[in-house]
């Protein structure tokens, strides 16, 4: 190994430091001491440094995977709007041509008058809704019961 050498200036801490260490490590010269604190230092840069290029990777992967996530459960959600505006659309048209088609000119507002036939309609639905959170729910409490088993 080749050497060189140098003449340098230390404060009274570094010394006793540099003198610390020396004893502890029970090296025979302060020359060999301040070279294993260099290369000490410089393989914990180079471990400092793989260990953000580690975690950069990491962070990337799981990014990547809340990502695919989350563009799974939006996709869900447009098709549940695409069809709901769809629906509303088609509503919309059956309502005019009905309108149309019984030269109706006024109407009265629901906060007017609201028909029995509507209160059916909206009871009907409620009843759907409360059905489908209820089998989502016991869907979702069999899935935990069956993941919990696994664990």
């Amino acid at each position: 190994m080749m050497t060189k050498q140098l003449r340098i200036r230390l404060s009274n801490e570094a010394d006793e430091y540099l003198q610390e260490l020396q004893e502890k490590r029970n090296i025979d010269s302060q020359s060999k001491t301040i070279n294993e604190i260099i290369l000490e230092h410089k393989h914990q840069n180079m471990v400092e440094e793989q260990t953000g290029y580690y975690t950069s990777m990491m962070t990337d992967q799981i990014n990547q995977k809340i990502e695919k996530e989350m563009n799974k459960h939006f996709k869900r959600i447009q098709l549940g709007v695409n069809n709901t505006d769809r629906n509303s659309q088609v509503l919309l048209e059956l309502m005019n041509g009905f309108m149309i088609n019984n030269d109706v000119t006024h109407i009265m507002t629901t906060s007017d008058y609201e028909s029995p036939t509507l209160a059916t309609a909206k009871e009907e639905v409620n009843e759907r809704i409360a059905h489908l959170q209820q089998r989502k729910a016991e869907h979702e409490k069999k899935q935990n019961q069956s993941q919990g088993g696994q664990a």
